[in-house]
């Protein structure tokens, strides 16, 4: 009986024995492409993805989207990215984000990826040396983002700080106009007066949309221009008062253009073609419910040819004045010549790396992905079928506007490419006859986009050098004081010559100090120009719309 268990154990090992060859044979058959690839699916399936910490501005998110730290777009990021992130909120304004960075990177906890805005922000952190340089990350580690800036060289030259690059941003597709000058063509008619082609024409406007019943109302309610909000930025730029100019190889600074500027808002308003109280309309909201409800010929707009705010000023307009016929008002000639308002900015650099940060190659990773297109189409426009479907237009139609207000709310994007929600033309169906108006402000509103009728400032405002702490104080100060003198001079708080008043600003400036600042844009400008982007390289670099 011994023996035949004997027996039995002895031909179980055997067969355990043969089995386990038989495997070991079946495994070493493999490819070994096919056991690599088998060991590296076992591998990522085993390894998590990195996790790194992603700085977002601080917006407003209804309760039924969760938070900025976990919501719909947060988990979409962590399913189909390279990396797990962890959102770190920032507060938006300039003062409280930078002393939120500080904090953060006193304590050790600042995040990965620093986004800002703010040109000071970015400037300031790199000043305290808690930026990473990227030239050797991107040229090892990345290939959509190394792509772009191979196909971008304004984004190397705007990024770089001493030689090494700081900074990474995202580029438009094209020039485009931010402010745009609307006018009144059914007062125009009514009135018999051609559309004003310099500023003594434009005043004449002004005065007669004011003082001549354009609304037939018989009442003289209506205000002929605005003055408030960007208005003063759009007007400064039509006279040339850019402050600094570049001039015979040299940086110059000129006030006189200032003097011009002032002496026409003193009519308008001595006259009374603006509304009073346009000192404190800060945002323009005065002078936008006066053109929305028909009061006002000549409005003003930030943001003009977008969706948000251009389309929807419109549309408002269009509810309460059906028969009311709006036109862009062209490019007027000033007293030193014809200069646009602003324009977009074409390149904004917002994002830089933690020089603490124990991920780079993770977070590089996340760059690439957050760059692709279909990243960007997904968190800007967010899904096919859910938010909007196809459509002949560059971008996707809305399928329920309101909706995806409510869902895309705490979506983010940096590194921007996608235009869809600020260009105008490129959602609006050409067919629905609302849009199909605005589409013609807009073909006649891009035009403001011309080399040969620039910005008068020597770069875009956003490109302008950033100063030394002392010397932004003296500049700023000193333009504080200089402003508050035309303001007075511009509603007749003082009885002075505007050339008393300019003699003013000059003492002004330099009693307080303000050649210490020329000398510092001198210097600036000695040590940059070969290097910097100047306007006409913005020109010359980006195409005008189409």
């Amino acid at each position: 009986m011994k023996e035949v268990k004997l027996c039995t154990v002895v031909m179980v090992m055997i067969a355990v024995f043969l089995v386990g060859c038989s495997n070991n044979n079946t495994q070493n058959s493999q490819k070994p492409s096919d056991q690599a690839a088998s060991e590296d699916k076992k591998a990522n399936l085993q390894s998590p993805k990195p996790k790194i910490k992603v700085a977002v501005t601080e917006k407003a998110i209804p309760p039924s989207e969760g938070t900025l730290e976990d919501n719909r777009w947060v988990r979409w990021i962590n399913e189909n990215g390279p990396v797990e992130i962890e959102v770190v909120p920032i507060p938006p304004s300039a003062d409280q984000m930078l002393q939120k960075y500080t904090t953060l990177f006193a304590s050790g906890d600042a995040p990965d990826i620093i986004y800002s805005g703010h040109g000071d922000v970015m400037n300031a952190l790199y000043n305290q040396k808690q930026l990473l340089p990227l030239d050797e990350l991107i040229e090892q580690h990345s290939t959509v983002y190394k792509k772009k800036i191979e196909e971008n060289s304004v984004l190397k030259k705007l990024g770089t700080k001493d030689g090494q690059l700081y900074l990474l941003g995202g580029v438009a597709s094209e020039l485009y106009p931010n402010t745009i000058f609307y006018i009144r063509m059914d007062w125009l008619k009514k009135l018999n007066l051609s559309m004003p082609t310099n500023v003594e024409e434009l005043y004449k406007v002004a005065h007669a949309f004011t003082w001549n019943d354009p609304d037939g109302n018989g009442k003289d309610d209506t205000f002929g221009i605005q003055l408030s909000w960007v208005a003063e930025g759009a007007l400064s730029n039509s006279f040339n008062d850019a402050r600094w100019f570049v001039k015979d190889g040299s940086i110059v600074f000129d006030l006189q253009p200032a003097k011009a500027l002032a002496e026409f808002k003193r009519e308008i308003y001595k006259e009374k073609l603006t509304d009073r109280d346009f000192l404190t309309d800060n945002k323009g909201a005065k002078a936008t419910e006066d053109w929305v409800n028909g009061k006002l010929g000549i409005y003003i707009q930030g943001a003009g040819l977008t969706l948000g705010k251009g389309y929807a000023t419109f549309e408002a307009f269009k509810k309460n004045n059906p028969d009311g016929e709006i036109a862009v008002l062209p490019l007027f000639e000033g007293p030193y010549g014809t200069f646009s308002p602003y324009m977009q900015n074409p390149v904004d650099l917002e994002v830089a790396v933690n020089v603490n940060t124990k991920h780079p190659e993770a977070v590089m990773q996340y760059i690439d992905f957050m760059v692709l297109p279909s990243t960007q189409k997904m968190l800007t426009q967010g899904m096919e079928g859910i938010h909007y479907k196809s459509s002949n237009n560059e971008c996707a139609e809305p399928i329920d506007l309101e909706k995806n207000k409510l869902e895309m709310s705490a979506a983010f994007v940096f590194l921007e490419t996608v235009e869809c929600h600020w260009k105008a033309r490129l959602t609006l169906d050409p067919e629905k006859p609302l849009s199909s108006s605005f589409l013609e402000l807009i073909k006649e509103g891009e035009k403001y986009i011309n080399p040969n009728t620039p910005i008068p400032q020597f770069t875009h405002p956003t490109f302008m050098p950033k100063l030394p702490k002392d010397i932004n104080l003296i500049e700023q100060e000193a333009f504080k004081a200089i402003n508050d003198l035309w303001t007075q001079y511009i509603v007749g708080s003082v009885s002075k010559t505007s050339d008393d008043i300019y003699m003013e600003t000059e003492d002004l400036w330099n009693k307080m100090n303000g050649k210490k600042v020329e000398q510092w844009y001198t210097q600036w400008y000695t040590e940059n120009k070969d290097s910097w982007v100047f306007k006409q390289e913005l020109y010359d670099t980006f195409p005008h719309p189409k």
